[in-house]
């Protein structure tokens, strides 16, 4: 088999895991996945419709549309675009990889790291804009690579930057510094080659390119002013970093142990990279690994730093080629074949239902018989979107502000003998842990008992107005999730 043939091989072979691994994580029952799953489902129904729900323009749903009418539903059109995200980005990697290490084996490495790591298992079952955005880096990775040798390629690169910041702005704030840095450094390796001082006109065009491709972001409403308070906002869950990720069962074992090492993977990637004598195209890569280890940032499960750190598997794919191709051959499948053994225990974890829609999907009838269709509902992420999108009753997942007529509240964990002295029409019981009750009465029981039960300040029972980083202005229509 000639070394092209091979290459193409092993790029198919990422592609085809990256989508098979995800399909016992979508298709194991017939609802959206994740916390944010009903977001995307409701925001791809408006769309279809002609009336985005949600101030959220991403041009990703342009994509689930049309996969929602090609597979007549639009839950289905969103886990196969799951799927079809993964295996771009997957094979982009590999392409990459292999490129710039000469090493097919290395590019088969990165490719299925980037198909089967655990946080890119979260980040699919958990946040699709965040997937979509993935894939656009990965396929901005693989024209990266082949930029020092067609001019075309470099354009499309700069190209598939814009399209990334209008994908999502995480991602496509990690492509635009992958973009900028390596434009940078291949301005210095030909100068340097030369023998010639790095061309000020160089840098000054690459800083040129990335101002105006931010204030394009910034004009069209992808990015905002208000979403960089999320980064240093702190948030409901906030605690000590390391004794989350040590002690938390939320993690797999083997997780903890990639997102321990994503913290030390800065240093290990540019020793790698120093030692391969490559550090100078891969700064970039160093400065994303940085990123993604976000050590100044607050730290807690609905905070910026747990999805950047979720994305540590980005840089370390490169870290992996770069160890593969400066390793015996034995190397290279010792740690291909460890990657993919890592799969059965890992994958289930990721699987695991929360919330469990299925149990959720039983109680909408009562839901219905208690809320009037003219009446709303507040309730934690996940379960307000599911409310909004299955029970047809417009649900919120922040706080409402102002008056407490026509709400209702799915309470977490208190009990119905414990709520029911505050409203004059009983609790209902919607299953273990959760009590509908009036927002009135929720608000009253919250005022007595805020300092005495931490459960009334808990993410399940939202209690924060909601923050400016959030599509839609205060006071408008309610929101099932944030612009994610």
């Amino acid at each position: 088999m000639s070394i092209r043939a091979r290459r193409w091989g092993a790029v198919l072979f990422c592609a085809l895991v990256a989508a098979a691994v995800r399909v016992p994580l979508l298709w194991d029952d017939p609802w959206a996945s994740g916390y944010d799953g009903w977001y995307y489902v409701l925001q791809t129904r408006s769309w279809m419709a002609g009336e985005p729900l949600f101030a959220d323009r991403s041009l990703v749903f342009w994509a689930l549309s049309a996969l929602a009418r090609l597979t007549g539903s639009v839950v289905v059109g969103n886990k196969v675009a799951t799927c079809l995200f993964a295996a771009l980005g997957s094979a982009g990697m590999a392409i990459g990889c292999g490129r710039i290490t000469g090493s097919t084996a290395a590019g088969l490495v990165a490719g299925l790291w980037w198909a089967c790591a655990p946080g890119h298992l979260y980040v699919s079952f958990e946040f699709l804009k965040n997937e979509a955005g993935l894939a656009v880096l990965g396929v901005l990775w693989a024209l990266l690579a082949h930029a020092s040798t067609r001019r075309w390629a470099l354009v499309g690169a700069l190209l598939c930057t814009a399209f990334g910041l209008a994908v999502h702005k995480l991602t496509g704030v990690f492509g635009l510094c992958l973009a900028l840095g390596t434009l940078g450094a291949e301005a210095w390796r030909r100068a340097r080659s030369q023998g010639m001082a790095v061309p000020s006109s160089m840098i000054g065009w690459t800083l040129a390119v990335g101002g105006a491709l931010g204030a394009v972001a910034l004009s069209i409403g992808v990015l905002r002013v208000e979403d960089f308070a999320r980064l240093v906002a702190p948030g409901p869950s906030e605690s000590s970093r390391f004794i989350t990720l040590l002690t938390s069962t939320r993690i797999h074992p083997f997780h903890r142990f990639t997102l321990v090492g994503a913290h030390l993977l800065p240093l290990l990637l540019t020793a790698a990279l120093w030692h391969t004598r490559k550090l100078a195209a891969g700064l970039p890569w160093v400065a994303l690994s940085i990123a993604a280890a976000a050590p100044l940032l607050p730290f807690g499960f609905d905070l910026t730093a747990w999805r950047l750190l979720l994305m540590a598997f980005v840089p370390a794919a490169l870290a992996l080629a770069l160890v593969v191709a400066h390793a015996p051959r034995w190397v290279g499948a010792a740690v291909g074949m460890g990657v993919l053994a890592t799969l059965p225990a890992t994958v289930p974890h990721a699987a695991q239902p929360e919330p469990n829609y299925a149990q959720w999907a039983e109680v909408v009838p009562l839901l219905q018989a208690h809320v009037a269709e003219t009446e709303r509902v507040v309730a934690h992420r996940g379960v307000c979107g599911f409310v909004w999108a299955e029970a047809d009753r417009i649900c919120e997942n922040f706080d409402p502000q102002g008056s407490a007529e026509g709400w209702w509240r799915i309470v977490y964990g208190m009990g119905e003998a414990r709520l029911a002295p505050y409203t004059s029409q009983p609790p209902v019981r919607l299953m273990l842990g959760y009590t509908l009750v009036p927002e009135a009465a929720w608000r009253q029981f919250r005022l007595e008992h805020a300092e005495t039960l931490p459960l009334v300040h808990h993410p399940r029972n939202p209690y924060r107005a909601r923050p400016g980083f959030v599509y839609g202005p205060k006071g408008t229509t309610p929101t099932a999730g944030d612009s994610r």
